[in-house]
């Protein structure tokens, strides 16, 4: 069986990263920067659980 993974989005990764902490209480699995320092994309996770894990 084949599986979905969503990808959102943002203006401001930063500030997602803020959102989701806060609002959701997940944290960040990884994030990537760009050579300036500017972060581009990252990956979360709940209580150690990822969504690529989520699956029977």
């Amino acid at each position: 069986m084949r599986w979905v993974n969503p990808y959102l989005t943002v203006r401001d990764v930063d500030d997602a990263i803020s959102f989701y902490t806060m609002a959701f209480g997940f944290n960040v699995k990884f994030s990537l920067e760009d050579p300036e320092g500017h972060r581009w994309t990252f990956a979360t996770h709940y209580k150690d659980v990822s969504p690529e894990d989520m699956h029977p």
